[in-house]
C-alpha cells in the first residue's frame, strides 16, 4: 500500500504525438505512477501506451467497448478510478486531461509542494490558459517550450486526498465523502489537527501553482483535435461522437489568448524534457512506434486540413492563426486595418466587463462590440 504518494489519473483520446512528453514531464515533477484510460484510439497511441505500462512508466486501461452510452468517456474512467483499491492506496490524486501540465511556482518537485500543504485536504489549482503562440504549424520541441504565452483562467483542476473523495465524474471537481470542509484561499492559522478540525479546501494563488492548458496548441494540432468528440460530450444533452461534440473554428479563436509571457515550464524544464525524451526513446527502442505515431499524425492532418478548408501552411498573408481564422470564418466583417491594429490589451482594460467575462476581445469586438458602438483602439 502506498500511503504517502500521490497518483495523476487521466482519459485521453487520439493524443499520441504528445503522450511521451506529457507523462515524462509529470513522472519528472514527481508522482508516483500514472492511471490512464484510453478510449476510441486509432492514431496508434494505445500501443505506446501498452508498451510504457510494460516498461512499468505507467498503468493503462483501455477503456473502448466499455463505455456505456450515457456515460462520457472522462466520467467513466475518472468513477473506474476511484472505485480502484490501488488508485485509494495513495495518499493524493491529481485528474488532468493530456493537454494539462501541473505547473510549480515556489517548489521543485510535487513531494515539496504536498509537504507543505499537509495540513488540507483538497486543493484548487487555477488554470492558465496558454494560446497559440501565433503558430500556425506544430513544431519538433516540446509543448511546453513552443507555447508561453497565454492568460490566466478562473477554471480550476484538483489536487486531493483520496480518502476524502466519494466520487468522482467531473472534470474539474470530484465529491466529497466529508461534511466539515471550510474552503479559505489563504493558509489558516492552525493546520488540520484533531477530530474537530475541519477539511480545508484550499485554493492557492497563481504564483504559488497553477495548471497550464495547452487548449489549442498551433492551428495544425487545433485541426486534429478539432476532427475528435469531446471526452465530456455527454454534458448538456450532446452526445459523444455527433457533429455537436466537436469543437468549431472559433473555438480556436476565443480560446488564443497571448496576452502574458510565462516561461515557468519552457525556462526550467523545456530542455530537459526534451532531453529526457531522446533518451528515453534511444533506451526503449520506441523509434518505430513514434515513426508509426507521427506517419498516422501526417494522414490526420491532411483528413483535417480538406475537413476544414483551411490551411495552416499557407497562412494567406496573415500574422496569427487566430487572424486567418478570422477572415475565413467572418469575411466581410473583419478587414486587415482592423487586424493589424486591434489593441485586445487596450480593450480589455477599457470594457471591464468583456474582461470580467473572459470573452476573447477580438472576438466579442467582432460578434457584439460593434455593434455595441464600442471602439476597438484608443482614439
Amino acid at each position: 500500500m502506498n500511503t504517502s504518494g500521490a497518483i495523476l489519473v487521466a482519459a485521453v483520446r487520439n493524443e499520441g504525438p504528445w503522450l511521451l512528453e506529457w507523462i515524462l514531464y509529470h513522472k519528472l515533477i514527481g508522482f508516483d505512477d500514472i492511471l490512464i484510460f484510453s478510449n476510441d484510439n486509432d492514431d496508434h497511441g494505445d500501443f505506446l501506451l501498452d508498451r510504457l505500462a510494460a516498461l512499468g512508466l505507467i498503468r493503462h486501461v483501455s477503456t473502448t467497448d466499455h463505455i456505456p452510452e450515457d456515460q462520457s468517456p472522462q466520467a467513466f474512467a475518472y468513477q473506474s478510478a476511484m472505485r480502484s483499491d490501488y488508485v485509494r492506496s495513495f495518499h493524493w490524486i491529481c485528474v488532468l486531461d493530456a493537454d494539462e501540465f501541473l505547473c510549480f511556482k515556489r517548489h521543485a518537485r510535487l513531494v515539496d509542494f504536498l509537504r507543505e500543504h499537509e495540513w488540507c485536504s483538497v486543493i484548487y489549482i487555477n488554470w492558465f490558459l496558454m494560446g497559440s503562440s501565433h503558430r500556425f504549424q506544430r513544431g519538433p520541441e516540446p509543448v511546453i517550450q513552443r507555447f508561453t504565452r497565454g492568460i490566466a483562467n478562473p477554471f480550476i483542476k484538483t489536487l486531493a486526498k483520496t480518502q476524502v473523495i466519494a466520487d468522482w465524474k467531473d472534470p474539474h471537481l470530484p465529491e466529497l465523502r466529508v461534511e466539515n470542509t471550510v474552503f479559505t484561499r489563504q493558509v489558516p492559522a492552525h493546520g488540520n489537527s484533531g477530530e474537530a478540525a475541519p477539511h480545508y479546501i484550499y485554493q492557492p494563488d497563481r504564483a504559488i501553482v497553477q495548471v497550464n492548458h495547452y487548449v489549442v496548441k498551433s492551428l495544425e494540432e487545433f485541426l486534429i483535435k478539432r476532427g475528435r468528440a469531446r471526452g465530456a460530450a455527454n454534458i448538456g444533452g450532446i452526445r459523444r461522437g455527433t457533429a455537436e461534440s466537436q469543437r468549431d473554428l472559433l473555438f480556436f479563436v476565443s480560446h488564443d489568448w497571448n496576452s502574458i509571457e510565462d516561461t515557468t515550464l519552457a525556462g526550467r524544464y523545456g530542455a530537459l524534457v526534451g532531453e529526457a525524451m531522446r533518451k528515453f526513446v534511444e533506451q526503449f527502442q520506441l523509434g518505430d512506434l513514434l515513426r508509426g505515431i507521427e506517419t498516422r499524425y501526417a494522414e490526420k492532418v491532411r483528413q483535417a486540413i480538406a475537413a476544414a478548408g483551411i490551411d495552416p501552411g499557407i497562412p494567406c498573408g496573415q500574422t496569427s492563426p487566430s487572424a486567418l481564422i478570422l477572415k475565413r470564418e467572418l469575411g466581410d466583417q473583419v478587414d486587415d486595418e482592423l487586424l493589424a491594429g486591434f489593441d485586445g490589451e487596450w480593450y480589455l482594460q477599457h470594457y471591464p466587463d468583456v474582461a470580467a467575462a473572459y470573452i476573447h476581445p477580438l472576438l466579442h469586438y467582432v460578434l457584439y462590440g460593434r455593434q455595441e458602438g464600442r471602439e476597438w483602439r484608443s482614439l
